[in-house]
């Protein structure tokens, strides 16, 4: 979990940027409020909170292969 002690100390660079602001950018595309990749959705716990939607294989600008793409919304409750 971040905090503001170590949002500071959190640095992303290349591939990881470029993946988040075309999923940014997606999520106009594709009428949803967030997006998430399958790869990082692997790497979360707890994610039974969440409806997942699988979008299917997406084509990012940017990206030479299509990923994965899945629409989250929050559970009511």
């Amino acid at each position: 979990m971040f905090d503001a002690s170590t949002i500071g100390a959190v640095v992303f660079h290349g591939d990881v940027m470029n993946t988040a602001a075309r999923l940014e950018q997606a999520t106009r595309d594709l009428d949803r409020r967030f997006l998430a990749s399958a790869d990082a959705l692997s790497r979360l716990t707890r994610t039974e909170r969440y409806a997942l939607e699988l979008l299917g294989p997406q084509t990012l600008r940017g990206r030479a292969a299509p990923i994965d793409v899945y629409a989250v919304e929050a559970l009511a409750g």
